[in-house]
């Protein structure tokens, strides 16, 4: 049998067979008195007629052969061609992805410096709407080299515990500012069985909701967008996880549902126009989502809004539980709380978070329930109250309530945008605390607190400083980047932070710098004529003592996979790609040059009125 699994093996063993039938035939013509008489005629001419069945047999296993080999040579040059081609297009990618965003670096560093220069109101919206498409453009950039990774199956998640609720409140940050643009309301909730740390690629997940949640404020003129995480099933510690995006835009037509999360399809060219769109956002978050073991559908109705779905596996996981995430605390443990809010998905997420920590919480809807239910002799220890309520002002509301109830009897905290136009004589007046949207557990954990006179577990803020980072953090830095654009651009960033920067253009230029006087940080480009960013970091790393060594951090254009580990590799701190904004700048700066115990905590958005 096993001469079946080799082609070349078939012809050998008919020509064996050949060579057998051939010699018995002669044995039969020479010595015919050893062959009985009645086969001694017609033997010979049967072997001669098998012979000659063998022989076209194996002329025709040999023709076979020769395709069989052909067809083998023609699939192993084809696979060759396929490498090739694969590697050409990484080659490509690379190339084009570095070319394209070293330009990008200058006209989104120089556009943002300009914005920050005297204009008039003309020459500000000329300038506002070149970073606009700029940053589109960056978008269009990332879409197209994220869809190619995983067309190369380059793309790989992480597995590690992350905090699924802070995962959304900062999707929630980030994109809050677009959403007040339209006068949009952004909420979330979070089933309350559901882990606080799940296990999963908490970076790609929040390019899915970042996407997704994008879309709907891109295509909502009015009205909300709420996220809901719902348990489909677990078993032990393992989750199925579903997500849910509802938007009150335009809805998408019956016959578009399946094919929007195709690559390059777009649900109405028209709206797309208006509002730009690569068409690989939802393709891209349909590909990791599998890479989930999850789906993604879309329900939607035209006039009403859509409502996208998805599921993910995950398990739980383990992590640092703060003071906001913890159960039952005995300030607020039996607290009664009356929250009065009209959005359904804020109302549920303040009612888990307070229940979560002990408190009895209602939830009203208006601002006469709340005076309803105080007017039969409901009490309560604290009251919260969203600005946006219908028919009536939360002013109507407050004052009721001190015209029974001093504030150091019952606190007031108001929920409001941060462009609420409320009188803030009057709001100071009526409330203790106001509390700005999107609400984080953190700060609403911290004015309940506050509001209930126990500032044990409140993280304190730290002291408000004029102080630009150069000024209370002093550093000697070196600039290696041969591009004279993204140095002014670089150079310009650092000097808002009141740094003066030494630049060289190679890394024989940086090494030469680094022997002539020592440097506490380096920003490193990694493509540079005469000596490269990364030959230029292992040489500094092998040849200046450790007391020397400065801290190396890449600011290049290289942003495929694997180029951030290279830099690792190589001996550098940290990575930057280009574009490159001020804010990654200083987070990097801090994080490597300051002690962890004075870097800067969360920013402070709730305001205690006096």
């Amino acid at each position: 049998m096993k001469l079946l699994r080799h082609p070349i093996s078939l012809p050998c063993l008919v020509d064996v067979l050949m060579l057998a039938l051939l010699a018995a035939t002669v044995f039969s013509l020479l010595q015919p008195q050893h062959v009985p008489s009645s086969l001694s005629t017609g033997l010979p001419w049967l072997m001669l007629t098998a012979i000659a069945v063998l022989t076209v047999t194996r002329i025709y296993l040999a023709s076979q052969l020769r395709a069989i080999t052909h067809i083998l040579a023609q699939a192993e040059a084809a696979q060759h061609t396929a490498e090739e081609a694969v590697k050409t297009k990484a080659r490509f990618l690379a190339t084009m992805s570095h070319e394209i965003r070293t330009p990008m670096n200058g006209v989104i560093g120089m556009t943002r410096l300009l914005m920050n220069t005297p204009m008039s109101k003309k020459q500000s919206e000329f300038v506002e709407s070149i970073h606009l498409s700029g940053e589109h453009l960056l978008t269009v950039i990332n879409d197209v080299l994220d869809f190619s990774k995983i067309e190369a199956g380059k793309l790989d998640l992480k597995r590690e515990p992350f905090d699924l609720r802070a995962c959304i409140e900062d999707i929630i940050s980030l994109l809050h500012a677009k959403a007040l643009e339209k006068n949009l309301e952004l909420a979330y909730t979070v089933g309350p069985s559901i882990p606080l740390f799940i296990e999963g690629d908490q970076v790609r997940l929040r390019q899915i909701l970042t996407n997704l949640v994008g879309n709907a404020i891109k295509f909502t003129d009015r009205g909300e967008i709420t996220i809901f995480v719902l348990p489909r099933r677990h078993k032990g510690d393992e989750y199925e996880l579903e997500f849910q995006i509802n938007d009150t835009g335009p809805g998408i037509p019956a016959n578009r549902l399946e094919s929007i999360f195709e690559q390059f399809s777009r649900a109405d060219d028209k709206l797309v126009r208006q509002r730009e769109g690569t068409g690989l956002g939802l393709a891209i978050s349909r590909h990791l989502i599998e890479m989930m073991h999850g789906n993604i559908w879309v329900q939607s109705t035209v006039g009403v809004g859509s409502r996208f779905h998805f599921t993910i596996r995950t398990r739980k996981a383990k992590g640092q539980l703060k003071p906001c995430l913890q159960n039952n605390i005995p300030a607020i443990t039996g607290k009664r709380i009356l929250i009065v809010e009209n959005n359904p998905a804020s109302c549920q997420s303040l009612h888990d978070a307070c229940k979560g920590w002990g408190a009895l919480a209602d939830v009203v809807h208006t601002s006469a329930d709340a005076i309803s239910r105080m007017a039969i002799g409901k009490s309560y220890d604290v009251v919260l109250v969203e600005t946006n309520l219908p028919g009536d002002t939360p002013l109507t509301l407050a004052r009721y309530i001190r015209s029974r109830y001093s504030k150091q009897e019952l606190p007031l905290i108001l929920i409001a945008p941060p462009n609420d136009r409320h009188p803030k004589i009057v709001v100071r007046e009526l409330y203790n605390q106001y509390l700005t949207k999107p609400v984080t557990r953190s700060r609403l954990f911290d004015s309940l607190m506050t509001a209930l006179g126990d500032t044990s577990l409140v993280m304190p803020k730290p002291a408000k400083s004029s102080l630009k980072l150069g000024e209370w953090l002093p550093l000697r830095i070196l600039l290696a980047e041969d591009n004279p654009i993204n140095q002014m651009v670089a150079t310009a960033i650092l000097e808002e932070m009141a740094y003066t920067t030494t630049v060289v253009e190679n890394g024989v230029q940086a090494l030469e710098a680094l022997r002539t006087q020592p440097y506490d940080v380096i920003f490193m480009d990694m493509q540079m004529p005469e000596m490269d960013g990364l030959e230029a970091t292992r040489r500094i790393r092998a040849e200046f003592p450790a007391e020397h060594q400065p801290v190396i951090i890449a600011m290049t254009a290289n942003a495929l996979e694997g180029d951030k580990q290279e830099c690792l590799d190589a001996g550098m701190n940290d990575y930057i790609s280009k574009p490159v904004l001020p804010e990654a700048v200083e987070a990097t700066l801090q994080r490597w040059c300051l002690p962890k115990e004075k870097q800067q905590e969360e920013p402070d958005h709730a305001t205690a009125i006096h």
